[in-house]
């Protein structure tokens, strides 16, 4: 059997798509398997197992050192967001209150 990674297949009635065999064998996909499907892009549909996204994943996320808190971690930058925001606006009022006359108008 020749190992085929690409196949034309037609939508059926009832929207059902049968996957070749040979995808299937290449795959591990057997009868009963769960998938799960998703728009990428435009007119791009991809089928996937959950243990291919779990593995893409863990592969995505393995550079980030064990024990660090990626919630910590974003807390801390938005921390360090508002401070510098905060500090804006501080500079921004001083400056307003030395453009503008006081009450007493002078």
């Amino acid at each position: 059997m020749e190992d085929r990674t690409h196949a034309r297949i037609r939508v059926g009635a009832q929207g059902r798509v049968v996957l070749p065999a040979d995808l299937r064998a290449a795959l591990g996909f057997v009868e009963g398997s769960t998938l799960v499907a998703y728009i990428e892009g435009e007119g791009r549909l991809v089928i996937e197992s959950p243990e291919a996204i779990q593995r893409a994943l863990l592969e995505e996320w393995s550079g980030v050192a064990g024990g660090t808190s990626l919630v910590d971690e974003l807390r801390a930058e938005r921390r360090a967001a508002a401070a510098r925001e905060a500090e804006q606006v501080e500079t921004d009022r001083a400056s307003h209150d030395r453009r503008s006359p006081d009450a007493s108008g002078r």
